[in-house]
């Protein structure tokens, strides 16, 4: 039996995923894992459960947790897995990505990637990140400051200010 597997297609949601089915398939007859990848939009505009039904496995963002449950497409994976197991990649993954997954007091997925707001900086320009806003005030007063506001960063930037204070 070959799963079938669908993700998005940027290297960040599909690369990671493919060699790992490379290297699980080369010594395999038959292939165990095939992914496939189409454009962000396609999940957007797909009702969860109908890519469900024809795929095996689903790369998904935690917002559509609660349609995927209450469709009944999904299995939890405390039906799949031992809790040590959940547990080492709830621990291993970065800040609060697991807990977006989980729904009703079960986990239905798991962190790929962690998309958030971070601070870039030039080491030789900025020789320590800012601490906190005023410091940022500080440094937009002396060197030239950039914020992404393009598509969704702007709420998004907004959102992080806010859970920041």
């Amino acid at each position: 039996m070959t799963f079938i597997g669908l993700t998005w297609d940027h290297p960040r949601g599909y690369n990671a995923l493919a060699e790992t089915a490379r290297r699980i398939n080369q010594q395999r007859a038959q292939p165990l894992i095939q992914w496939n990848k189409q454009p962000l939009e396609g999940f957007e505009s797909a009702p969860i459960a109908e890519l469900a039904e024809r795929n095996d496995l689903l790369v998904m963002d935690h917002p559509h947790i609660g349609e995927a449950v209450a469709e009944g497409c999904f299995l939890p994976l405390e039906d799949l897995y031992p809790p040590e197991l959940l547990e080492a990649w709830q621990r291993d993954s970065i800040g609060p990505s697991a807990a977006s997954y989980r729904w009703d007091g079960r986990t239905w997925a798991l962190p790929l990637d962690v998309a958030t707001q971070v601070m870039a900086r030039r080491a030789d320009r900025i020789s320590a990140p800012p601490a906190d806003w005023e410091g940022l005030v500080g440094v937009a007063a002396r060197l030239p400051v950039a914020q992404s506001l393009a598509g969704p960063h702007a709420v998004l930037s907004l959102m992080s200010m806010v859970a920041g204070t």
